[in-house]
């Protein structure tokens, strides 16, 4: 009996296909990194001022544990979304290396930062809509 089999007979998780399991990993992996960067950030670890009140939405990292698109979001316009990506890129070495410090894995993900346009596109959605619904005043006339 194969080593996989006898745990899986022992009440382990059975193993999906070598796609499920790698999606799986790398869901874990990116899920660590984006704790790990939260608390990093957190303690101001990062020296750089340009990288302000930071708050890291996911992390997507691909199933060969080779990149992590990490994904953020700042207060600020869009200059102060450029400086906080500014600052993140030139930390970026700095950051994996504490990763790999807590991490084990044999390499650890190159780091690619980007700003989270989700809840920007949220709120114009929002807006837009709050447009065409009648306000309350009009309709009670």
């Amino acid at each position: 009996m194969t080593k996989r089999r006898a745990h899986e007979r022992q009440g382990g998780a059975a193993s999906g296909p070598p796609g499920e399991r790698a999606s799986r990993r790398a869901a874990q992996v990116g899920g660590e990194i984006a704790e790990l960067l939260s608390a990093l950030l957190l303690r101001g670890e990062v020296h750089d001022p340009r990288v302000g009140m930071i708050a890291i939405t996911k992390v997507r990292v691909t199933p060969d544990l080779r990149l992590a698109r990490v994904v953020f979001v700042t207060l600020g316009d869009a200059d102060a979304r450029a400086a906080a990506l500014a600052g993140l890129k030139s930390a970026a070495p700095f950051l994996r290396h504490r990763l790999a410090e807590e991490l084990a894995l044999r390499h650890m993900p190159e780091l690619v930062f980007t700003y989270d346009d989700e809840l920007q596109d949220a709120r114009r959605v929002d807006s837009l809509l709050r447009g065409l619904v009648p306000s309350p005043s009009k309709t009670s006339e």
